[in-house]
């Protein structure tokens, strides 16, 4: 139908009608017929079903009928526990989540939708304190975020709507203003409380910023005013993080001024001076969300004095100024405060490069030169220990060289004498500090990005007649007014990046030609980190060493190269043999060290890890584009605001977004595998099966970078694998491990299962074949890699069993080799494909389960080969019950055959209606005759699970594995049907083929010793035997309903288990007597068993244990169950109903003698405690001013009688419990000296022992 429009398909395309889902929702609600319910389908599918007709018909459905039900059901799924009764609760409750989308819609024109979700929050309040524990609690703040979130959508909505693919609501059933108001009253008070609910601070945090968004005058005061009220609470520490993470998510809400609320920029000062206090290097946590608070809102403020002293005094920026040069030049810092002041530079540098240079390069640079010029120059190179002053103002450097390029270059006779100085220094920390360095001024010198991040484009530095910039905090700027300004490398800033990596490179690198052998390691180390840090840094301007492609490395009709080269500026200087030239020096400095200085591991790793970027790397960092590209979506969940419609990102954003995707296209440009990148890959290779592991494990790190970067290029490298696999003659073990470690690859790459099946087919049976696996260590490796094999493609191998389950049909032909991988997945690793195998055999056995007989005849030709007399009604008419012409249905007139001829000649009737009303005409019924697989008789399909299951080996493996299942929430499976249903297959198909293998292992599983696995083998060994008893040839597939005469001899056996009066544990006894209650299977066919259990039930009434009381009384109700008199008849085989309640009646229980006087004034006393607790207790979250009175009584009788004191101690540890958060505010209703009691009463005494 859509393949016919000519024109593009609109929302009213793919509407469905409304009315038919109201319709429906009708014959729901107004039908109660349990028997024939309308619907099958889950709670969760119904919820969501109508909270999306809901949401997607805003005003079409009058809800109000409905409400007081669906308000109800919402309740009901919470679980919550009510007094001592504990609701069990799921893993996640879909239900919460769509019921919130589902209220949110009943929202308006005149709804009562509010007043109940208002009335429902008041019923569930006590359950969001803190102070109440528990996994409900997940979902309660849940609800209200989903609340919030939903009603933001909808406001959102209907101001925002699109035409083509959104709903517009009606206009009359649109949310006003004052309902608005409403719901943020409404739900407010429940997320201040859940703020301060440390396992769901985030949640809760969210859901203010949702409600600031609504209604920021009701939201921020309260939020400010529990913040200062925070502040150096030394009982409730944690109360000042929890409000610093609700504070910086309604940050955006605080600083911005709209027309409905701007006094929440009167807050932005105190905030800031206020959690200064929070930066405590003794608490990680409190330090954090401070940062990330003044992160936060400095991100959305300008920092301009707008106050009025800017027109009396105007040396203010120049005092701020004096502060933070003093304070970064002067001191000398430690290095765990280094990181923090670094980062203050950074910001300055970032922010205002010109006027930061000018004031912190000249001096640095002039301290610098103050330490160099007090000390001999042959000891600060030759000083391994170095100087900490110094090492700070080299740091201090590192940044400032960090600033724009073009400002750099006033200050380049300064930079480079710097370097000059400073390059050859030998201490580890000094030369690491350069490398840094260098790679900030020629990242800033060559590379393209943008600057000016301010939050506006205009001016703040004229007078603020036109322009006031407190205006500007927090609001977003058109994406078209951006005026987004990058740093483009001119000239000159070429010509001093040529100049520098001319200067310092080349010399390096002739060092290492010539002397490389001869120098010291850390003078080789030194060189080579400068090295790297050159390339690093100039590699952006470097194109690509032009080599011949590799063809052919896959086949393909299409190009596998990028889809959009990036053409790179063209510089006016380009160092065309620079990244040829490392190639070659730096491949034969790694030949010279492995073979004549091995010890030097950290040259040669330093030396390894640059060895690869001369091929992939061009100025951008892969890892630095992912932390970059985390950084920024943060920032904007955090200050998003769908009230603000689209391009909602301030200044700073939108300019860093443009930034990363110009960075992400940039990294994205990978050209076709070049011989030059193949001698790089082929080189590495080698290093990485060299026979030192330092040198492999690195050199594979660098291998697995570079196979990465260029689409197929594992090709190399794959016919030298095979090649050392497949030698026969005697291979270093170090080859072999070397090879087989770039097999098990990392966790970003991994060979064996790259899209290649021209690798796979040399590859994988090289591995299998491999005759170099003698070793311990290289046998664990092929492991590992099988197993990662495993893991990487168990969800392919899931999908694809699955799809397989569903074929096995009679309908469709199986292969052998489908039927063989189900039966090796019995034993695999993996517990869903296990499971998915179990599902697989049990549907194999049903499609081989071997055919039946069935015969039809009369009621009469029946009776009449039983020589049983005819019935004397008619098969029209209904005598329900115990009659004479249904005793042979029973167990009790059941005489067993003695012949094989007389069992298949018995008649079973499976179906317990059949008699118990009346006679059919015609009874079907299978002959007790049925065929066997046996060696002579059996298919080849067949063949593959009778040759697997017959293996004791197999048998065992498969049984191991399900002892140790588990249920997907990590839980003990009770009973698996599934693995019941297919050992009764495999009973069923193959008779007692296997019953010795299995009851080897059955014996074993009963008698497990090791307490971890017996309850798992005990579970294991019931389904075994259930399917054995199932399965057997005298039973049928169906298992309930079924003819008590068949299996007379285990019901005879349930039966004796009741016969012991030996006094068993607990367990044992709830066991016997569970055993005995499924008897309930039978019904009204095995009277006489039922009238054996009744007596000997009734003589354990006084049993005393509860949990076999509690049995006992759930066997007797169901023993007395079927003597009910019906229409026409009367049953009077089983225990009479009467005389059991005359029994009860004549028990008598002994009489206990009491002290009266002693008991009244232990009740009168235990009264009045009650009465007290109560009081205190009815006010959990407040202190009412009676509560202080009532609690000083009970501390008095605290040391009273046992059943008094126990009634007082659980009233004080619930007021403590309930008052524990907020008891800084509620300890000022009681004096010093009922403070003191309390202390006492409430700390226990070993506290201070």
């Amino acid at each position: 139908m859509f393949c016919r429009k000519i024109r593009l398909i609109t929302r009213n395309d793919l509407t469905i009608d409304w009315r038919i889902f109201y319709n429906w929702a009708q014959l729901i609600y107004d039908n109660h017929d349990k028997t024939h319910g309308l619907v099958i389908l889950p709670k969760f599918y119904l919820c969501l079903i109508f909270s999306s007709l809901a949401w997607n018909n805003i005003g079409h459905i009058h809800w109000e009928p409905w409400i007081p039900q669906i308000f109800t059901h919402i309740l009901r799924s919470f679980s919550l526990p009510i007094g001592k009764m504990q609701m069990s609760l799921e893993e996640y409750n879909p239900i919460v989540s769509t019921s919130t989308k589902w209220i949110i819609a009943m929202i308006g024109n005149g709804s009562s939708c509010l007043q109940y979700l208002r009335d429902l929050l008041i019923a569930m309040k006590s359950f969001y304190h803190p102070s109440n524990t528990g996994a409900f609690q997940k979902d309660l703040v849940e609800f209200i975020l989903g609340l919030a979130q939903n009603f933001v959508d909808r406001v959102h909505l209907e101001r925002t709507s699109r035409p083509v693919w959104f709903f517009a609501p009606l206009e009359s059933y649109r949310l006003t203003e004052q309902d608005i108001t409403d719901f943020v009253n409404c739900v407010k008070d429940y997320a201040f409380i859940s703020i301060f609910n440390k396992d769901y601070t985030e949640e809760a945090a969210k859901t203010c910023k949702y409600l600031s968004i609504l209604r920021p005058e009701l939201i921020i005061p309260s939020i400010v005013e529990k913040h200062f009220s925070s502040i150096g609470s030394m009982i409730e520490p944690h109360r000042f993080t929890s409000i610093m993470t609700c504070l910086t998510h309604i940050a955006r809400q605080i600083v911005q001024q709209t027309s409905a609320y701007s006094q929440g920029q009167i807050y932005v000062l105190p905030l800031l001076m206020s959690v200064l206090p929070g930066i405590d290097l003794n608490d990680l946590e409190k330090t954090s969300v401070t940062l990330e608070f003044l992160d936060t809102i400095l991100m959305l403020i300008t920092c301009v004095d707008c106050s009025s002293a800017v027109n009396i005094r105007n040396d203010l920026t120049e005092k701020i100024r004096e502060k933070v040069i003093d304070f970064v030049s002067g001191v000398c810092l430690s290095s765990r405060a280094r990181d923090i002041a670094s980062g203050l530079v950074q910001a300055l540098v970032k922010g205002n490069p010109v006027e930061t240079l000018k004031y912190l390069m000249p001096r640095t640079c002039e301290s610098i030169e103050n330490i160099l010029n007090h000390s001999e120059s042959t000891i600060l190179l030759t000083d391994y220990k170095g100087d900490i002053e110094l090492t700070w103002y080299l740091i201090l450097f590192a940044e400032l060289v960090h600033a724009r390029g073009d400002a750099l270059m006033i200050y380049k006779p300064m930079i480079m004498s710097v370097f000059r100085q400073c390059i050859h220094f030998i201490n580890k920390n000094s030369y690491e500090t350069i490398a840094h360095a260098v790679e900030h001024l020629l990242e800033s010198l060559t590379h393209v990005y943008p600057i000016d991040y301010r939050l506006t484009v205009e001016n703040i530095d004229e007078p603020f007649v036109d322009f006031l910039p407190i205006r500007a905090w927090g609001q977003y700027v058109d994406f078209d007014k951006l005026q987004v300004q990058f740093h483009i490398p001119n000239d000159d800033e070429i010509d001093f990046a040529c100049e520098f990596v001319n200067t310092f490179m080349y010399p390096e690198l002739t060092l290492l030609n010539e002397k490389g052998l001869k120098i010291s390691n850390d003078e080789r180390l030194r060189s080579l980190t400068i090295i790297q840090s050159i390339a690093v840094g100039c590699f952006r301007m470097i194109p690509r060493i032009e080599s011949e492609q590799i063809q052919n490395l896959i086949p393909s009709v299409v190009p596998y190269e990028s889809k959009y080269q990036i053409q790179f500026p063209i510089y006016s200087q380009e160092l065309k043999n620079l990244r040829m030239r490392l190639l070659i020096d730096i491949g034969k400095l790694l030949d010279l060290l492995i073979e004549n200085n091995s010890d030097d591991v950290a040259s040669m790793t330093t030396a390894l890890k640059f060895y690869s970027l001369t091929s992939i790397y061009y100025g951008i960092n892969e890892s630095y584009v992912e932390f970059s590209r985390d950084e920024f979506t943060s920032h904007e969940q955090l200050l998003k605001n769908k009230l603000c419609g689209e391009g909602q990102n301030n200044r700073f954003l939108s300019i860093q977004k443009i930034g990363l995707q110009i960075e992400e296209l940039e990294l994205s440009n990978v050209g076709i595998l070049n011989d030059i990148d193949k001698q790089v890959i082929l080189k590495l290779f080698e290093l990485s099966i060299n026979r030192y592991s330092e040198v492999r494990c690195t050199a594979q790190t660098e291998l697995f970078n570079v196979l990465k970067y260029y689409r197929f290029s594992f090709q190399v490298i794959v016919d030298r694998i095979v090649e050392l696999f497949n030698t026969q003659d005697e291979v270093d073990h170090d080859q072999i491990k070397g090879c087989l470690y770039i097999l098990l690859g990392d966790d970003s790459f991994f060979l064996p299962t790259k899209y290649s099946w021209t690798m796979k087919e040399k590859l994988w049976p090289s591995i299998a074949r491999m005759a170099h696996a003698n070793k311990i260590s290289t046998q664990n490796l092929i492991d590992d890699i099988h197993e990662k094999i495993c893991e990487e493609t168990w969800g392919q191998q899931k999908i694809t069993i699955s799809f397989l389950c569903l074929l096995l049909q009679k309908f469709v032909p199986i292969s052998s080799s489908c039927l063989e991988t189900f039966v090796e997945f019995l034993v695999h690793d993996n517990i869903e494909l296990r499971r998915y195998a179990t599902i697989g055999i049990t549907a194999f056995c049903r499609l081989q389960k071997p055919p039946r007989l069935y015969v039809e005849k009369s009621l009469e030709e029946i009776l009449h080969k039983m020589d049983k007399p005819l019935p004397a009604m008619m098969n029209d008419e209904y005598c329900p019950g115990d009659r004479d012409d249904n005793l042979w249905v029973t167990i009790d007139d059941y005489k067993p055959p003695k012949t094989q001829i007389e069992w298949e000649q018995t008649c079973f009737l499976d179906k317990s209606f059949h008699g118990y009303y009346t006679w059919p005409k015609m009874i079907k019924y299978a002959v007790n005759k049925q065929e066997r697989y046996t060696l002579n008789n059996i298919p080849d399909n067949v063949t593959i699970l009778y040759d697997r299951f017959i293996d004791k080996n197999f048998v065992e493996r498969v049984i191991q594995f399900m002892i140790l299942d588990e249920d997907e929430d990590g839980s003990e499976i009770n009973f698996d049907k599934t693995q019941f249903v297919m050992f009764k297959g495999l009973f069923r198909n193959f008779g007692l083929a296997f019953l010795d293998n299995f009851m080897e292992q059955l014996y074993m599983l009963i008698h497990e010793e090791t307490k971890e696995k017996q309850a798992g083998s005990h579970r294991v060994a019931a389904e075994i035997v259930a399917g054995v008893i199932c399965g057997s040839k005298y039973w049928t597939l169906e298992m309930e309903n079924k003819d008590p005469r068949r299996i007379y001899r285990l019901i005879h056996f349930i039966r004796t288990l009741i016969n012991t009066k030996t006094m068993l544990n607990t367990f044992n006894e709830i066991s016997r007597w569970t055993l005995i209650t499924n008897l309930n299977e039978f019904q009204w066919r095995i009277p006489s068993i039922w009238c054996e259990i009744n007596d000997y039930a009734k003589e354990f009434l006084d049993h005393p244990y509860k949990n076999v009381r509690e049995s006992i009384a759930s066997i007797l109700s169901i023993s007395i169950s079927f003597d009910i008199t019906l229409f026409n008849g009367k049953s009077t085989r089983h225990p009479n109903t009467s005389q059991f309640i005359d029994t009860i009646f004549n028990i008598s229980d002994e009489a206990v003698g009491i002290d009266l006087e002693a008991r009244k004034a232990l009740n009168f006393i235990e009264a009045g405690v009650l009465g007290l607790c109560a009081i205190v207790l009815s006010s959990p979250y407040d202190i009412p001013s009676y509560v202080p009175d009532a609690l000083m009584l009970l501390c008095e009788h605290s040391h009273d009688p046992d059943i008094i004191q126990k009634s007082i101690k659980n009233c004080l540890s619930e007021f403590r419990r309930t008052h524990h958060d907020s008891w800084h505010e509620h300890r000022e209703q009681f004096t010093e000296d009922q403070l003191a009691v309390l202390a006492d009463v409430l700390i226990s005494h070993s506290y201070y022992a």
